[in-house]
């Protein structure tokens, strides 16, 4: 099921029930790093691959080798790299709020059925790939449309909620 939409609109629910009423103006970390496992995977991949394809061919490196940057410790690695070029104040929890998006995104993914791949939640130290496998990638087509809708109805209570004052 997730896609870009999917992942963002249950970054976005979550950190509006964390948040609620209260501001929240590191929400964009937790949404882009529910985003960026999928970014910084995909689209290198795509664009090698059409590189080797219609102009020449890749070592098989820059084919896949993106693929870490979907697992933990590629997350890890990726979020301390991307809060480094923040401020040093806060860097801590820009790190933490990344890291956690991307997390949720895996935790997304892993109900997933994937075409014997999975994910390799220990990698490099243990490489036997792992999911739970509910639902296939097209069930995003089913559910996108309403989980939008129902981000759009929390954005704008959470807004009316806010904008009130507390009683």
């Amino acid at each position: 099921m997730p896609d870009l939409v999917t992942h963002g609109c249950a970054g976005l629910l979550l950190g509006f029930a964390v948040a609620w009423r209260r501001p929240a103006p590191r929400l964009a970390l937790f949404v882009a790093g529910n985003l960026l496992p999928d970014l910084l995977t995909r689209v290198p991949a795509i664009l090698m691959g059409e590189i080797d394809a219609k102009l020449r061919p890749l070592p098989p490196l820059l084919l896949y080798g993106w693929e870490p940057m979907h697992q933990p410790a590629g997350m890890a690695l990726a979020a301390l790299g991307l809060t480094l070029l923040l401020p040093p104040q806060g860097r801590g929890r820009a790190f933490l709020l990344l890291y956690a998006g991307m997390l949720l995104h895996l935790l997304m993914d892993m109900f997933q059925f994937h075409e014997g791949a999975g994910h390799m939640l220990f990698f490099p130290l243990w490489t036997r790939p792992f999911e739970i496998g509910w639902f296939s990638s097209e069930a995003s087509v089913l559910v996108a449309g309403p989980l939008a809708g129902a981000t759009a109805a929390a954005w704008w209570w959470r807004r009316r909620a806010r904008a009130t004052p507390p009683r």
